[in-house]
């Protein structure tokens, strides 16, 4: 099988101890290349640290995270963040927009960081997410929606293999949610990028092939969403409470 992320016995926890709490134990996923997946869970069932290990941006107490052919767990914090910055795209829930940069420079900062001064690739993708008009707008001048779509191109301007999201839709209304899903639903069929995203909201997860349940620490079920909210939300209830 062709995979994206594959995970082997990850444990993580957070604390002395004595007062420790295991956030993730003993937790085996995958994700295949080109799909769009979504993780649900509970509000504190570690989905976020989940998807931060996966980043990187966290390190595990123990196991294997394995991307494409790297074994990142074992990479120190600057292979980590090269390796990140390489292939790797992250859309927040708070978006992390520079206040004091524009649209575009928003998202050029993931190429300037590798000292890459093309501003073809960043205007390509906001013409695409329907910001051409918002190209030298700072984000205090953009709604909600708008920010989110630049977290979004700044993500991809590297064009990454990988784009993990982290409840994206958490700051925006039903129909600016409801237009992001279907938007990144889009570029995973246009770009071939994988997409893996957190979320609690049955409607929001639809939008993706597969979604995947945390409970107590591991990955409990995983079920196709067919692309009905309400199977979504009977499935997804069923795992919480069996």
């Amino acid at each position: 099988m062709n995979l994206a992320i594959e995970i082997k016995g990850l444990r993580k926890g957070f604390g002395a101890e004595g007062n420790r709490i295991e956030v993730i134990k003993n937790l085996d996923f995958s994700l295949k290349n080109g799909s769009f997946e979504i993780i649900m869970g509970q509000s504190g069932s570690g989905k976020s640290t989940l998807l931060h290990l996966m980043a990187g941006l966290l390190s595990p107490d123990e196991g294997e995270i394995i991307i494409g052919n790297n074994e990142i767990s074992k990479h120190n914090d600057e292979k980590k963040t090269i390796f990140r910055r390489k292939n790797i795209g992250l859309i927040f829930q708070d978006f992390n927009l520079i206040p004091t940069l524009t649209a575009e420079e928003n998202v050029m900062l993931p190429l300037l960081l590798d000292r890459k001064n093309d501003n073809k690739k960043a205007k390509e993708l906001l013409e695409l997410l329907g910001l051409r008009d918002r190209v030298h707008h700072l984000p205090s001048q953009l709604s909600g929606g708008e920010r989110q779509r630049i977290a979004i191109a700044r993500a991809l301007v590297t064009n990454p293999a990988i784009v993990l999201a982290d409840e994206p839709t958490g700051n925006l209304d039903s129909p600016a949610a409801h237009e992001l899903c279907t938007l990144l639903k889009k570029l995973n069929k246009e770009t071939g990028c994988s997409i893996l995203m957190v979320s609690h909201d049955p409607v929001v997860s639809a939008a993706a092939s597969k979604v995947h349940v945390l409970k107590d620490g591991i990955i409990a079920t995983a079920f196709a969403t067919e692309d009905n909210p309400h199977i979504v939300s009977e499935r997804y209830l069923a795992a919480i409470e069996g």
